[in-house]
């Protein structure tokens, strides 16, 4: 695999450089930016040994450079924000350029024309750096400080803003994760200040599950959204990244104040929001819609000015969310219809007929008031629970001139979330009051920095970084009729697999007591040096990571039933019935359980391991011509994982993990300013791009060996000899001779992502630019896990399809019925390193920065993303390909594919020249500002419910445990499958998502310095159902026999973190 890519990369490689020669090379760092540009006489002739002289307007600070013999001069290293450019020699005119905005990651130009003797000229550039980029290949999308303080935003967490990004779509994840160019949610990375702001464990921002966000928009300058062919800087991401610069403290005393109130007592109804109970009187559910509270108070401010003029400058910031949003714990009406065969039901022994839940329970022998016990039950489980969210972020930082050359820096960042019942997200979940738990997060960052002079023309800038970030998860108390059969006195997990689902009992993921506590110190060094057309920027960077893990998932057990009915069953033994399974759990009698697989387990609750990341990179941005610039790069990433903990002697794969130190990563970039006008450019690049190999995935490597000192998990069917009967579970347990087994493959290789991205920029004039972009990526090494003690198959399986689309339908599919090994492990899940995607899209952008009160960015993407089942999860399965022997098959349309995508939004700022004081202060001081987007849905499965099952797997249709969906193009070729329909994998697609946020402002001055801007919210203004989950299981297997399910593809929920029910905020905010 990796000679393939690399091949690949020297075949690009050689072909990129043909493009070569280039423009004004890039200065800027993760951190900061730059003012460039070339200065001439009247006549047009360069003039060399010009004085240049950047002036910070907020802290006096001054930068100079002289041009060169081509008369370029680079100022680099420069604050963002608004300074003046002055430039002199002798002999001519002073020259000076006003309100000059510098921005994070970008070159302002600043040309000048300077006429010999006569008056000094004093003009205005435009109030922010230029959109068109003619320095490098990047594709980035800066977000500047109108935006930030414009634009309306839910929540407030300020790294949503990178879903206005083209190339830039909401990840899978159930916490609001974005995904760049198809990749996945956890292949990305997040800098604050140019250190790190990830969580090595799960692969997210710092602190970043369930929070609201870990940094306050407070202490944000501005941000950059690194799409792609971004500097050799920036690593450990295959998808993309946003670079965060935070605000610091001037010469002048500024502050604010907020308060954000949302109440859903403004808002609207989400169309999921009912409560479904069954009738005692006729069994049938009854549902009514509910509108449970939803109060959100955010409050806070910032303080920033000088402690000593001109040398020490401070800025502090608070941000606090009290939050009150009950939660509703409901499964679906369908799940409840007991009497309904068409949606509850079971088979009849010998024939193709079904009975009804209900029917099915009552032929096993339960009685009738059984059954109305243990809908009772559900009924007790099912409504709305209390939910609050407290967080507190306290922002501090000092920013200290020490002398001409030196500068310092210090942040603390301090985070705090409180959640009861917090740990799930959305507002209606298909679990039982007591199936929630709660969420508490703390992180505490430290960073500083020394940026040093060494000559004019040679800066170095050492960062060091020390963060912890604690979380933990904790169960919820029982109810009164709950059966405490477990440690601690907590009910078991039940899991009802059926319509959509249903939940009771103890999650399978609490307690964790530490999930992670993540403690990292980072040291990194970045010199820049600034020699005639090149500009050559190098580093290193050292991470060291601590991840102490204390949770043991499926603790008090998990009772997995694949139907109603089959619950009905085992729980009426709670009540005295003596009604069981028989092996194929039909409606006939038994003396069985009936749940389909039990999982508990048990062994060493605690590990400790360290990884070390090490990077080292160089860039050269090389000025060729006045029109070219080509942008040279090459980065090297290792990650060094930690040593094996309690290893397996009768596994020694067990007892090293990999070591994979080949990462070396060549960019190429070029910059065309294509008519030497500065208005038509034309940009080209190719990079490979290194992620890091997750700690959640580690930590199921160190933990689950098969030792019998580690963790090991039981898996009971109903069937076996040590099958308990629920509610009980094992309450002590010995290691068994074998168990299920995580290691990684030997030989195991960090992703990597190649991305090839051609794109063109055109100067449309009134500030406004035209950019026309294709972005190509090939990830390649993703992770994947594959049991491999799956013995070949030895035969076929022909499923009949019982209604439905494919009534009538015949599907033979090869069957795994044994483990290769018997005696070492059950399922042995490598961590493979050999999954492919592929990304191509063509962006279209119309860009126009504020001018006369309009501030507009429109951008529409179509994209199509493949891949082979892309794993997006930190921690294990236990199988993930459909077929472990022909992964191949897996192929299709990625989770993230998202055809078609427009988003845009607007800063509209009216202002009318109006005589009357009073008619004006009426008609001025507002502005709109909305957002919209409307894209295709993601795709889904025909997934399957039911089939066989190995030891220590799950079960699914050939028995091999991956995944459980209808794949007719995976095995095309096997006799009788001629001429069935195309479906494969992700056939399916949920329905369109069409979204408009408007915020509406009206601000007031008082006394000039004085500033209140009261605001009025609305998300998803129209209320559209944006639906975002959809019920995916089409066939239920018993036998041979697969029976339709009629809710397949009918939604189920319209609420995430991002798109939900029309929401409605007030704010007010003071500014001096």
């Amino acid at each position: 695999m990796r000679s393939k890519v690399f091949k690949q990369a020297r075949v690009t490689l050689a072909f990129a450089t043909l493009l070569a020669a280039s423009t004004a090379a890039l200065a800027q760092t993760a951190v900061d930016g730059a003012v460039e540009g070339t200065v001439a006489d009247a006549t047009g002739a360069v003039i060399a040994a010009v004085q240049v002289t950047a002036h910070n307007l907020g802290t006096n600070a001054d930068q100079t450079a002289l041009t060169d013999g081509s008369g370029n001069y680079r100022l680099t290293r420069l604050q963002p924000g608004e300074y003046t450019v002055t430039m002199s020699i002798a002999g001519f005119s002073p020259f000076t350029a006003q309100h000059v905005v510098v921005e994070v990651g970008r070159a302002t130009d600043v040309d000048a024309k300077l006429v010999a003797g006569g008056a000094a000229q004093d003009v205005t550039v435009s109030s922010d750096a230029s959109i068109i980029n003619t320095d490098s290949a990047d594709f980035s999308t800066n977000f500047n400080h109108t935006a930030l303080d414009s634009l309306p935003i839910n929540g407030r967490h300020w790294t949503s803003f990178a879903l206005l990004s083209p190339g830039v779509t909401l990840g899978n994840s159930a916490f609001g994760q974005v995904t760049f160019r198809g990749t996945s949610n956890l292949q990305n990375n997040f800098l604050v200040d140019g250190s790190d702001d990830n969580q090595a464990f799960q692969s997210v921002e710092r602190g970043y599950t369930r929070v609201g966000y870990s940094t306050t928009q407070e202490a944000i300058q501005e941000f950059q959204v690194l799409t792609s062919n971004y500097s050799a800087q920036y690593g450990r991401a295959v998808g993309g990244g946003v670079n965060a610069v935070t605000r610091t403290g001037t010469n002048q005393f500024h502050g604010d104040a907020f308060w954000y109130y949302r109440d859903n007592d403004f808002g609207a109804i989400n169309p999921f929001s009912t409560l479904a109970v069954v009738s005692p009187t006729t069994g049938l559910p009854v549902t009514t819609y509910i509108k449970p509270k939803d109060k959100r108070h955010q409050y806070g401010g910032s303080f920033a000015g000088p402690l000593i003029h001109d040398r020490l400058f401070f800025l502090y910031a608070f941000d606090q969310q009290k939050r009150n949003f009950p939660i509703v714990a409901v499964p679906t009406p369908q799940f409840l219809d007991a009497n309904n065969s068409a949606v509850n039901n079971c088979s009849v022994a010998g024939s193709t007929a079904k009975v009804s839940a209900t029917q099915c329970a009552l032929n096993r022998g339960v009685t009738q008031d059984q059954i109305n016990s243990a809908l009772a039950y559900i009924n007790g489980q099912s409504g709305v629970a209390p939910r609050q969210g407290d967080q507190i972020l306290n922002f501090a930082k000092l920013d200290y001139k020490l002398n001409e050359k030196n500068n310092l820096s210090a942040i603390y960042d301090r985070m705090r979330w409180d959640s009861v019942n917090g740990t799930q997200t959305n507002p209606i979940i298909r679990r039982g009051l007591t199936s929630i738990g709660s969420d508490f997060v703390k992180v505490d960052s430290y960073i500083g920095k020394i940026n040093t002079f060494v000559t004019p023309t040679i800066n170095n800038e050492l960062r060091v970084e020390y963060a912890k970030d604690d979380e933990d998860e904790t169960g919820n108390t029982p109810l009164a009729n709950e059966p405490t059969t477990t440690a601690g006195g907590l009910p078991p997990g039940v899991s009802i697999t059926s319509n959509s689902g249903f939940n009771m009992g103890t999650p399978y993921y609490v307690p964790r007591a530490h999930y992670p506590n993540e403690t990292e110190a980072e040291i990194g060094d970045t010199v820049v040096w600034v020699k005639a057309n090149h500009t050559v920027t190098a580093g290193f960077n050292y991470r060291w990571v601590q991840d102490d893990v204390l949770a043991v998932n499926y603790l008090h057990g998990l009772f997995t039933y694949a139907r109603l009915a089959d619950w009905f069953t085992d729980y009426a033994r709670t009540l005295g019935s003596t009604a069981g399974c028989d092996a194929g759990k039909d409606s006939g009698t038994g003396t069985l359980p009936c749940y389909t697989n039990l999982q508990q387990a048990f062994g060493r609750p605690q590990f400790v391991y360290h990884t070390h990341e090490y990077a080292g990179f160089a860039q050269d941005d090389w000025k060729l011509t006045q029109t070219l610039t080509l942008n040279l790069g090459l980065r090297y990433d290792y990650e060094q994982m930690p040593a094996a903990k309690i290893p397996n002697p009768n596994q020694p794969v067990t007892a090293q993990l990999p070591s994979d130190k080949n990462n070396f990563a060549p960019r190429i970039g070029f910059a065309w300013d294509v008519f030497h006008t500065g208005k038509s450019v034309l940009h080209g690049g190719y990079g490979l791009y290194y992620g890091r190999i997750l700690n959640g995935t580690i930590y199921s490597a160190l933990s689950t060996t098969g030792s019998p000192l580690a963790q090991f998990q039981l898996n009971t069917s109903a069937s076996s000899a040590s099958a308990v009967i629920y509610p009980n579970i094992v309450s002590t347990a010995t290691a068994p001779a074998v168990s299920n087994i995580v290691a990684f493959q030997p030989h195991f290789q960090a992703p990597v992502g190649q991305q090839l991205d051609l794109s063109v920029q055109q100067d449309l004039g009134w500030n406004t630019v035209l950019g026309i972009a294709y972005l190509g990526t090939m990830g390649r090494q993703l992770p994947n896990f594959i049991d491999q003690n799956v013995a070949p198959a030895t035969g076929t399986k022909t499923y009949t399809f019982n209604g439905g689309p494919l009534a009538g339908d015949s599907w033979t599919v090869p069957v795994y019925g044994a483990r290769i090994a018997t005696t070492s492990a059950n399922a042995l899940t490598y961590v493979t390193s050999n999954v492919n995607t592929s990304y191509n899209a063509l962006s279209v952008v119309v860009d126009h920065r504020l001018s006369r009160g309009v501030q507009f960015q429109a951008s529409y993407t179509w994209s199509k993303a493949l891949d082979y089942d892309m794993n997006q999860t930190s921690s294990n399965d236990t199988n993930d390909p459909a077929d472990p022997f022909s992964v191949k098959g897996d192929y299709g349309l990625s989770a993230n594919d998202i055809p078609h995508r427009f988003v845009g939004n607007i800063v509209l700022q009216p202002h009318a020249d109006i005589s009357n004081r009073y008619v004006s202060m009426l008609a001025n001081g507002w502005s709109i500002d909305p957002v919209f987007t409307v894209q295709s849905g993601v795709p889904y499965n025909y997934s399957l419910s039911g089939g066989t099952a190995l030891a220590g797997g799950a079960t699914s249709f050939n028995g091999s445990g991956g995944g459980n969906y209808i794949n007719f193009w995976a095995y095309r070729n096997l006799a009788g499958n001629q001429g069935l329909p195309g479906i494969r994998r992700n056939s399916k697609r949920q329905t369109t998502i069409e979204d408009v946020d408007l915020r509406l402002s009206r601000s007031f001055s008082v006394k000039e310095k004085y500033h209140l801007k009261l605001l009025a919210e609305s998300f998803n203004l129209m209320n559209r159902q944006n639906f975002t989950a959809f019920n995916t299981t089409a066939y239920t297997i018993s036998g041979t026999t697969a029976t339709y399910q009629s809710t397949f593809g009918t939604p189920s929920a319209a609420g995430n973190t991002i798109y939900r029910e029309r929401q409605i905020q007030f704010s007010a905010r003071f500014e001096f």
